[in-house]
């Protein structure tokens, strides 16, 4: 097995370096582990459940302990019926019964579906509330969407405010750590999405991974990036601003201004540009979800009851800049914009 991109001209598919082998073997082990958590949680339950109630009086939270348990439960099960359905479909595709237009159609649908359900649950068991806006400059592609990253459920919003919402097919950069997901390995490999490996030391190939995306885009596609590359903390913002300070230093009066996000990563987001400056940019700003880390923060009552706000905007690729500078600079102009919205909506919802 060599390194070489692989990827497939007509239709367009993930793109990727992992061996096969690899790929068989993660799955043989996070299948069953998923399938055998869920089954547990819900053995369990009539354990589990009086125990948290019991906890969540004594601590005289909001249930937190209970919602915990209720969403991991079902997220495990969500789990296990998506991979379920995945491998249903593959059949006809396998046995040409199908094209494959269609069956990239189907798993889109899966993968739509999937996420707007686990949407839902997060929101009626954390009783979140969420308000959207610029959800109007959403319709029409092509478009490259870059959205802000602090927490897992940020995640979810291009499924269900982009592609849920009008249709268009977004072709994702992810983290290769996700893979241990076993519904994202199996249905974000049947399509067009790269998966990167953040601290490879090999950026270069990385990068032609993200380019590849913006080949072959049509007027119902998207490439979703996260230009921060990791979860914003305000630790890892210092960092950050560390790194760039001894990389490139004419940056960091830029970067100072964003003080609730993490400086964006070019690389990836000027591939995009060069490969199809004709495309233009949505940006997703949103707020609320600070904080919500780990797995302890769900049950810690943190989440429950939190307000969203999740914001978009476009910009149009005629007023996008053509150089390299001026594209890096007007690429953190627009963070500075998404730094704006977080502290907006932190002055008017402080988490106590």
């Amino acid at each position: 097995m060599g390194t070489a991109l692989d990827v497939v001209a007509d239709p367009p598919r993930a793109v990727h370096d992992e061996p096969l082998w690899r790929r068989l073997a993660r799955r043989c082990i996070t299948i069953p582990t998923f399938a055998g958590v869920a089954v547990l949680l819900l053995v369990a339950a009539p354990l589990w459940l009086p125990c948290a109630v019991v906890v969540d009086l004594l601590r005289r939270t909001r249930f937190s302990s209970v919602r915990a348990l209720t969403f991991l439960t079902a997220l495990f099960w969500l789990e296990v019926l998506g991979v379920a359905i995945a491998f249903a479909i593959a059949p006809p595709r396998l046995f040409r019964f199908v094209d494959e237009e269609r069956f990239l159609a189907w798993n889109t649908a899966l993968q739509t579906g999937w996420v707007r359900a686990l949407y839902t649950l997060v929101l009626r068991i954390f009783s979140l509330e969420v308000e959207v806006s610029g959800q109007e400059h959403v319709a029409g592609g092509p478009l490259y969407v870059l959205i802000r990253h602090v927490s897992v459920g940020d995640t979810l919003f291009p499924g269900v405010f982009v592609t849920g919402a009008t249709g268009l097919r977004l072709r994702y950069v992810l983290k290769d750590e996700l893979l241990w997901d076993p519904c994202l390995d199996v249905v974000g490999h049947r399509l067009p999405n790269a998966f990167v490996r953040r601290e490879s030391g090999a950026s270069d190939t990385e990068i032609e991974k993200v380019r590849l995306l913006a080949r072959q885009l049509s007027s119902s596609d998207g490439v979703l990036v996260f230009p921060e590359g990791t979860r914003f903390t305000p630790s890892k913002r210092a960092r950050a601003l560390e790194k760039l300070a001894s990389r490139d230093p004419a940056l960091v009066p830029l970067a100072e201004r964003l003080t609730h996000v993490l400086p964006p990563k070019v690389g990836g987001v000027l591939a995009l540009l060069e490969e199809d400056p004709r495309v233009d940019v949505l940006f997703c700003a949103h707020a609320g979800l600070d904080g919500i880390e780990t797995i302890g923060h769900l049950f810690d009552g943190s989440l429950v009851g939190r307000r969203v706000t999740v914001k978009f905007w476009r910009v149009s690729a005629e007023t996008i800049p053509s150089s390299t500078d001026a594209r890096v600079r007007w690429l953190f102009d627009e963070w500075a914009q998404v730094s704006r919205v977080v502290a907006e909506h932190a002055a008017r919802h402080p988490v106590i």
